[in-house]
């Protein structure tokens, strides 16, 4: 799996972890519906700052984001 497509995976797990819509995560993060859809399909990639914004959003820290896509893109999978 890519970094981009990891990334976005991770971003999936978390919002849904979360039990948030990609609209309702989007407006908390404040960015559109379509800017976090295409982060968490891996067809764009976050600045950082973003990123930092995401976290929050979703109820983690960003490095719980950046923990679970290094463990997609080596193939593991995450806790159900």
């Amino acid at each position: 799996m890519t970094s981009k497509r990891a990334l976005g995976a991770a971003i999936v797990y978390h919002r849904e972890r979360a039990n948030l819509t990609t609209a309702q995560a989007a407006r908390r993060a404040k960015l559109s519906p379509q800017a976090l859809h295409a982060i968490e399909r891996g067809q764009a990639e976050p600045h950082w700052g973003t990123t930092r914004r995401i976290a929050p959003a979703l109820g983690v820290g960003h490095w719980q984001i950046a923990e679970a896509a290094e463990r997609l893109e080596r193939g593991e999978k995450l806790p159900a």
